[in-house]
């Protein structure tokens, strides 16, 4: 084989017969003796040259973190360095292994954590120690009303100040790095004492933590990525102003106090709260079951209970007809057994709104089930709490979050049903006529008429999205 050797873009080093390359430079000639290895190991993990300042406080926080007394990592390094000494490998990584939450893992724990309370507040960070205040205060309360630890507050040996954190403060901030994270975590130190009842140090692994760098710049986005994401952002946007531009914004008044608008949104608020309730009554129990019970086809059950979150309305309401009209599987031994015929009733909507909606519900309660520490209550049974007793003042406070969330989700999506609901129920003015079915015989009475209710329907829509924020848009 002849000719040069093919290149291959990469970023792990590379080497030639006479050559090193290490992020794209010659390691002999351009990295060797001229930069650091704190530099070049913050360079490695960012990808990006560090400046002189980000390298100082890097350099810092590796300083701080160095081995500082017989801390669990190090007594494990250690006996099993004197069990085997030939193995030095195995030490190291029994020291490794042995870190945790307590030991090695205050750092990024601080860090994660006052990562997460700015994502909460969202928008421009404080300007002011007062602002940091405020938002430290409404954390504490928070971590204390969950009983939960607050990462880098408190140390085992320095119950006053640990000492290094003053100094890395001090760095920080003569570097221009006094970011964020380290003002949100100084003012956790000045605001705990008066909501915890005591004073804890400041962690000196904590503040390294939030001696967090300014994150490194974006990549260049792809000119082609940009341009579809703006075309996906209007297809998705501009029906919406369309609603908004359209709507009569001078007799609003008037078609509010129209009776037919009066009716369909009295029957829709029933309607759509009844569904929610029975989706409660029975989404929760299937939920539980489904997220504490193996048993054989769960896996099948699972399938056919968020079917509808994905199976046409149309088709659901044809499947209600089948199963619950007069003549249908179920419907006709009802009918004949209670004189009750579900279709074309108010309660027949409320059937199809709870068939489409459900789902939502069963859902979100089963990932909290899954995702809640399980602890609380094998320590409630040892206390000799009896399941429903468990159920009702562990469990279902644990997952309250989950609950409400797919409550919400159930009852925008039941307000919103338009598919089954028609199919199963018809469009009877005062009896099924929901507001998504009036908006729909609207277009051709009264288009007004329609683009008000369409506006109504909007606004519940992005209000329940929005108070979900947290738990489904992040």
């Amino acid at each position: 084989m002849t000719g040069e050797q093919p290149r291959y873009p990469t970023g792990l080093g590379t080497s030639d017969r006479e050559r090193i390359y290490l992020l794209g430079h010659d390691l002999a000639d351009e990295l060797m003796g001229q930069v650091g290895f704190g530099e070049l190991a913050l360079w490695l993990m960012t990808q990006d040259r560090p400046e002189p300042s980000k390298v100082r406080v890097f350099e810092a926080v590796l300083a701080a973190l160095a081995d500082h007394g017989f801390t669990p990592t190090a007594i494990a390094a250690r006996l099993t360095y004197l069990s085997a000494p030939d193995a030095l490998q195995g030490a190291m990584a029994a020291g490794l292994l042995g870190g945790g939450s307590r030991f090695l893992g205050v750092t990024e724990n601080t860090g994660r954590w006052l990562h997460d309370v700015l994502a909460d507040v969202g928008g421009q960070p404080p300007s002011s120690d007062d602002g940091y205040d405020d938002i430290a205060r409404a954390a504490v309360k928070q971590s204390k009303a969950r009983s939960e630890r607050i990462p880098g507050l408190g140390h085992p040996v320095h119950k006053e100040q640990d000492p290094r954190t003053p100094v890395l403060i001090r760095i920080a901030d003569e570097e221009g790095l006094r970011g964020p994270h380290l003002r949100l975590f100084e003012a956790v130190g000045r605001v705990h004492p008066d909501i915890l009842g005591r004073t804890l140090p400041l962690n000196g692994a904590g503040v390294c933590g939030a001696v967090r760098a300014p994150p490194r710049s974006r990549p260049v986005v792809p000119a082609g990525i940009g341009v579809l994401g703006v075309l996906a952002v209007a297809l998705l946007v501009l029906p919406l102003v369309g609603l908004a531009v359209r709507t009569p914004w001078t007799d609003v008044g008037r078609l509010l106090r129209a009776p037919m608008v009066l009716t369909t949104a009295r029957l829709s608020l029933v309607t759509s709260l009844s569904a929610l309730a029975l989706s409660t009554l029975l989404g929760v129990p299937l939920a539980w079951l489904l997220a504490r019970v193996d048993f054989a086809g769960r896996r099948l059950v699972r399938a056919l209970a968020v079917l509808p979150m994905v199976l046409p309305p149309v088709v659901g309401g044809v499947a209600l007809l089948l199963a619950f009209g007069r003549r249908g599987l179920f419907g006709q031994a009802l009918y004949a057994l209670t004189g009750v015929s579900l279709p074309f009733t108010t309660a027949g909507v409320v059937l199809a709104e709870t068939f489409v909606a459900m789902p939502f519900l069963v859902v979100a309660v089963e990932s909290g089930l899954r995702s809640m520490n399980r602890s609380y209550e094998e320590a409630a049974a040892t206390l000799g709490a009896s399941r429903w007793t468990m159920l009702r003042t562990v469990t279902l406070p644990l997952v309250a979050p989950s609950l409400a969330g797919g409550m919400a989700l159930c009852w925008a999506r039941a307000l919103g049903e338009f598919g089954a609901t028609i199919t199963f129920a018809g469009n009877l003015p005062g009896r099924t006529q929901t507001m998504p079915l009036a908006v729909y015989l609207e277009l051709e009475a009264d288009p007004s008429a329609a683009y008000l209710l369409s506006f109504v329907l909007l606004i519940i829509s992005v209000t329940v999205l929005i108070a979900l924020r947290d738990r489904f848009l992040r």
